[in-house]
């Protein structure tokens, strides 16, 4: 099996009175993509989880980005950015078996009000609707029905603090790779 993996993660505060930018918004360091898998592995993260279970299957994991912070508003260039780390990946990995992604549930870019909706919408844009997506989500997202009409799976944590991020990313790979080998049946797209 060959997975795309990730974590975009934004939470909103859409009380500021400005924007942020990529830089700003990645100021505490954005990993290369090379190294997204050795500096989640082996972490108490959605992204870690993800990883974990996905060694356990065998999976080939196609990073494309991990970084997640809590912000004003993403301006539309900080958006762009991020999703410049993972839209060509995907579009490289055309033959992917499916997609394993770490979001938030409360992310909002400039003139995206749902950021999540927006992201599924562009990775599928480029997948199709057959290949399917499973998704972690903090607990106190906005989880549209429409994002979640986009994905097969939408795992999300318990509790707080937020203890039990690995394990949602787990569950979300353990799920996906169940889907793919026809253990469990979902809707698709």
């Amino acid at each position: 099996m060959k997975i795309i993996i990730g974590h975009f993660g934004h939470e909103a505060n859409t009380f500021a009175d400005n924007m942020i930018d990529f830089e700003s918004y990645t100021s505490r360091g954005l990993a290369p993509q090379n190294q997204v898998l050795s500096d989640s592995e082996n972490t108490r993260t959605f992204l870690g989880g993800i990883i974990a279970r996905g060694r356990e299957e065998g999976v080939e994991m196609i990073p494309t980005c991990v970084y997640t912070a809590a912000a004003p508003i993403l301006d539309r260039d900080c958006v762009q950015k991020m999703m410049d780390r993972i839209l060509p990946v995907c579009k490289e990995h055309r033959d992917a078996d499916g997609v394993c992604f770490a979001l938030h549930g409360a992310g909002v870019g400039e003139d995206i009000l749902d950021l999540e909706y927006y992201v599924l919408t562009e990775i599928r844009k480029i997948l199709g609707n057959d290949i399917p997506i499973t998704v972690t989500k903090d607990l106190h997202g906005n989880i549209s029905p429409e994002s979640i009409a986009l994905t097969q799976g939408v795992f999300g944590i318990r509790k707080y603090p937020h203890t039990d991020k690995f394990e949602a990313g787990y569950l979300a790979m353990k799920t996906l790779c169940e889907i793919l080998r026809g253990e469990v049946e979902t809707e698709t797209y």
